[in-house]
């Protein structure tokens, strides 16, 4: 998993140096999508289909994730990064959909425990 104090920080506040937005064809493209998808599916799957040892896998990996998705919701870096444009979003003159994207991954940090 990559670790969420290695991204690298630009110095502008503009949208591609400062939040990754994901759009349609980009939010699977990422490296880390990867991960998102394949939590996607084995969470379907055991939704659908369990038994004793994806249960067990779940067991062993849910504070693993847990612990992966603290470290990026609760990385104040990002969020000062996440923030930074969420607070310029009026003068960006971003698209309806960018738009709803830095909404969006501001609520989810706010949500996240910052």
């Amino acid at each position: 998993m990559a670790n969420a104090d290695q991204t690298k920080f630009g110095p502008s506040p503009t949208i591609p140096r400062r939040l990754p937005l994901k759009t349609p064809s980009s939010r699977w493209s990422a490296p880390a999508s990867l991960l998102t998808r394949v939590i996607l599916v084995f969470n379907c799957v055991t939704s659908a289909n369990t038994n004793d040892a994806l249960q067990k896998a779940q067991e062993y990996e849910a504070p693993r994730l847990a612990a992966h998705q603290d470290a990026i919701y609760l990385n104040s870096r990002l969020f000062a990064r996440v923030k930074a444009v969420y607070e310029q979003r009026a003068s960006l003159h971003l698209n309806p959909e960018s738009l709803r994207l830095v909404e969006y991954d501001y609520q989810q940090f706010v949500k996240g425990g910052r």
